[in-house]
């Protein structure tokens, strides 16, 4: 799921049948409260729909083009190698070696 400022569009690529409050629950994640009320309606589901923090039985990294912020949700104990592999593909440069020297690890570790 992706959200466009240049539009104001909301992407979202599901498995077909994927239930409604997952997506929503994803979208929690990175979309603004406009577009995420659209969304919610396009959904059928309430825009008060709980929002949930963490879920963790996966790794979430996103991106604030707004204040450059970077969000990681992961399971406890997550490999900090495992992140680097889910940042690379949703941060650029920056960040991406500013959370690597957080997490300890290379920001040039190889990717699989």
């Amino acid at each position: 799921m992706t959200h466009s400022a240049a539009d104001d569009t909301v992407y979202v690529l599901r498995p077909p049948g994927e239930d409604p409050e997952v997506i929503l629950r994803a979208a929690r994640l990175v979309l603004h409260e406009g577009p995420y009320r659209q969304l919610a309606g396009a959904l059928g589901l309430p825009a008060s729909w709980p929002v949930v923090l963490a879920d963790y039985g996966r790794l979430v990294v996103t991106h604030s083009r707004d204040d450059d912020a970077v969000y990681v949700l992961r399971p406890p104990g997550q490999d900090p190698a495992a992140i680097l592999r889910a940042a690379r593909l949703v941060l650029p440069e920056g960040p991406y070696g500013e959370l690597a020297d957080q997490l300890g690890v290379p920001a040039g570790l190889p990717m699989p």
